[in-house]
């Protein structure tokens, strides 16, 4: 961006919001993919009831796997 500004461009007529946006793109596409899973493992379906109820009640019995979601949940996936 510095560049394109030393330049004297104008950010409407250069190629930076395309560049940021492309840039992005991965960890967009990584979001929407966790939130529609998110979205399917919450929804009341027959087939996913038994596995659901399963991992959310044992879930607190393993301490590793609650430490990684807690550490996440705090810091984000790059900690």
């Amino acid at each position: 961006m510095s560049n394109v500004l030393k330049l004297g461009l104008l950010i409407k007529d250069s190629f930076i919001l395309e560049d940021f946006y492309n840039s992005r793109k991965p960890e967009n596409n990584l979001f929407g993919i966790g939130i529609n899973f998110t979205n399917i493992f919450f929804k009341n379906k027959k087939y996913f009831s038994l596995l659901k109820k399963g991992i959310l009640t044992n879930i607190s019995k393993f301490s590793f796997i609650k430490k990684i979601s807690q550490s996440v949940s705090d810091r984000g996936i790059l900690f």
